[in-house]
């Protein structure tokens, strides 16, 4: 997810263990970088926090396992920091304070048609949009599909839009969910190194809008090939899920 993970990797972290990477495999190479890069970055795993986004993901940790088995939610490292307002899209720069855009109540009576499918809190203040590509005008008119996705969210007691996070066209989020209240949950891809064959991670973000803080979790190395198999294990896990049961 773009914007949601740590700086890039320049090779410095391992570069003292590359005699020692020749003999192991992709995989067991794979598990060097990422205890070198959690001894240096300071992540940490959550088995507790994994077993509270489970029934949310379960899903997409089926998927991951379907792919590359032994995946796990418990084996994510995770990170915590301020939340902030992702670069203009397409773009790239430091964190900006996040603001939101006011909403008119033409817009507001627009987001409420259930034909929009967003996703309510329990408490219907706050409501996601699972499509990533929907833009709205400033009266709630939808105007097409944006060029690149984004996690937004409608602050319906702020009458306020909210856009938590952006990616590049390529990378796009994959689910959504609330963790209660006031906590968004996301998954998607991380970038994060462009010099080896596998240049992105798995990645679980949850945006708690209550403190204004993200939690980010990334997971093993991945190839574009082991991207589009997840992909598609995952909507067929979710077509057997939607599908109504046969009667007998």
């Amino acid at each position: 997810m773009a914007g949601c993970g740590a700086p890039r990797d320049d090779g410095s972290t391992t570069r003292q263990r590359t005699a020692r990477d020749r003999a192991l495999t992709p995989a067991q190479q794979d598990s060097v970088r990422l205890l070198d890069e959690e001894r240096v970055f300071g992540w940490r795993r959550d088995a507790e926090l994994a077993a509270q986004l489970r029934p949310l993901l379960a899903d997409w940790e089926e998927a991951w396992n379907r792919v590359i088995p032994g995946f796990q939610l418990d084996s994510l490292r995770w990170s915590r920091d301020t939340l902030a307002a992702p670069p203009e899209y397409g773009g790239s720069g430091p964190p900006r304070p996040l603001e939101g855009t006011p909403l008119t109540d033409a817009a507001l009576d627009a987001l409420t048609q259930r034909r929009w499918k967003l996703l309510f809190t329990p408490d219907r203040w706050l409501a996601a949009d699972p499509e990533f590509r929907r833009r709205f005008d400033e009266n709630g008119r939808l105007v097409g599909s944006a060029s690149f996705p984004a996690v937004i969210v409608y602050d319906f007691r702020a009458r306020r839009r909210w856009i938590l996070a952006g990616a590049d066209s390529s990378r796009p989020f994959e689910v959504l969910g609330w963790l209660g209240e006031r906590q968004l949950v996301v998954t998607g891809m991380v970038l994060w190194s462009q010099n080896t064959p596998k240049a992105m991670r798995p990645g679980v973000t949850i945006f708690d809008l209550s403190s204004l803080h993200r939690t980010a979790g990334m997971g093993p190395p991945v190839s574009q090939e082991e991207l589009e198999a997840h992909q598609a294990m995952l909507e067929l896990l979710i077509r057997q899920r939607s599908a109504p049961a046969r009667q007998r």
